[in-house]
């Protein structure tokens, strides 16, 4: 539920300047040119926008060049988070990375910004929670969520008749989160018996159904005509479930659990 998402090098080349507190530059993927730091401010501790702001976002400016106020995400060097801890740092008046920054300020330990990179991204509220991201955070949706970015035909088992299993697309984070906010859903969980027993949720009459529609066929058009001769899909899914496969189910709100029976027909 963090705001923002950050490669796996982030930190370590952030840490690697050796700045007393340095942030990498985020952006929101809306087209916007919202970030996490303040060129400026005024006398009163509120944003201002600096003349060098816009080639900053955009990169005409790049480098680790010193700001007014960083937030979201930052490294604060050993021997400055020393001195945070043997002093108060917060202003109660104000939000805390601006506190933060104004103590900084008062102590004149400077703020670094680095945009040599890209370092990740901004979310805003409307990408909360992770699992409901529009198709602007696709990229980064699939980083996180989808385990096998690359299918192989001979990864897959045929428990029955036109009927593909494949164990691994997407990892246990997805698994956790969609199953989650599918609870939370209420009236569309689905008591229905269905496959053996088994109910699940009818992925079409949901949010999600789009974007993992979107994620399913792309990450299987070069396999269905293999499987089904030749055909070549429409790009929309029928039918899709999400559905508990263990033979005891036993219905219990946030529950998952690993799947211990094979898939019958």
């Amino acid at each position: 539920d963090s705001s923002v998402h950050i490669t796996p090098d982030t930190i370590p080349h952030l840490i690697s300047y050796q700045k007393a507190v340095i942030s990498p530059m985020l952006l929101r993927k809306d087209g916007t040119a919202w970030s996490n730091f303040w060129g400026t401010y005024s006398e009163s501790w509120n944003y201002q926008r600096s003349s060098d702001y816009d080639n900053i976002v955009t990169g005409t400016v790049k480098g680790v060049m010193p700001v007014a106020c960083v937030r979201n995400m930052y490294v604060i060097r050993r021997d400055v988070a020393m001195v945070m801890e043997k002093s108060n740092i917060y202003d109660n008046h104000l939000e805390p990375d601006i506190s933060f920054c104004k103590t900084m300020s008062d102590i004149q330990v400077p703020l670094y910004l680095s945009n040599v990179q890209d370092y990740g991204w901004l979310k805003n509220q409307e990408t909360l929670p992770d699992i409901q991201l529009k198709k602007q955070y696709e990229e980064d949706w699939r980083m996180k969520y989808v385990a096998q970015p690359v299918l192989k035909k001979d990864a897959f088992s045929t428990p029955c008749r036109q009927v593909y299993h494949h164990k691994a697309v997407f990892n246990e984070a997805f698994g956790r989160d969609l199953i989650s906010e599918l609870d939370n859903l209420g009236s569309l969980y689905d008591t229905r018996l269905l496959h053996h027993d088994r109910p699940g949720y009818e992925m079409s009459k949901t949010e999600y159904n789009e974007t993992l529609t979107e994620v399913i066929l792309d990450l299987t058009s070069h396999l269905i005509p293999e499987f089904f001769f030749d055909y070549v899909p429409k790009r929309e899914l029928y039918g899709s479930w999400i559905i508990e496969v263990e033979g005891d189910f036993k219905p219990r709100r946030g529950l998952i659990r690993e799947a211990r029976q094979p898939i019958t027909c």
